[in-house]
């Protein structure tokens, strides 16, 4: 399993964004299983469960209020929802198809930043 963490600072709380690849099959046609979300005192972490190894790309739009995470050929499971309800430092999420690629647009609480590090 392949993590990237990152996280959400304000004054007071941090956000643990982790995106779990899971290495199962192939690296093409990744599919987005789940999306879950775990409040905690300090932080609130985001998994995305992939049936495959993807290639993503984060951008820290956290001066708007906004991360986007795109994967790279990949699609949402037809059983997932296209918005979430948010909890914690998330607000609400969105997938949204991008050609091949599948974008997921993560609204944050006003006043959290990005720290990314990965593991």
């Amino acid at each position: 399993m392949l993590k990237l963490i990152a996280k959400l600072l304000d004054s007071r709380l941090v956000l643990g964004l982790a995106i779990a690849l899971m290495a199962v099959g192939s690296a093409q046609g990744s599919e987005v299983r789940a999306v879950r979300l775990g409040v905690h005192a300090d932080h609130t972490r985001l998994v995305l469960d992939l049936s495959a190894p993807t290639q993503f790309t984060v951008t820290d739009g956290s001066a708007n209020s906004l991360v986007i995470i795109q994967l790279a050929d990949s699609a949402a499971a037809p059983k997932l929802q296209a918005a979430l309800a948010g909890q914690g430092l998330v607000q609400a999420i969105d997938l949204e198809p991008r050609g091949k690629a599948l974008e997921i647009r993560v609204a944050l609480a006003p006043g959290a930043r990005l720290q990314r590090y990965d593991t």
